[in-house]
């Protein structure tokens, strides 16, 4: 196939839309206004949450370990 990998792809879309906007996402940028508003850095936030937060893995995470 011709062109960009469907990955590449993905990713480059995830970064044209818009931010989630819900009460986890909300948090997150309370305490680090410079965490980016697309789509791609809303999942990974969100994905950060269930990996740590919600294990209480405070310590493992460079978020976690910044607030503490």
């Amino acid at each position: 196939a011709i062109g960009k990998p469907f990955d590449t792809k993905i990713f480059e879309f995830l970064k044209q839309l818009p931010a989630e906007n819900n009460h986890i996402l909300t948090q997150y940028h309370k305490l680090h206004n410079h965490l980016g508003n697309s789509a791609m850095h809303s999942q990974a936030l969100l994905q950060m949450y269930t990996e740590y937060c919600t294990k209480n893995k405070c310590l493992l995470c460079t978020l976690g370990n910044q607030v503490l």
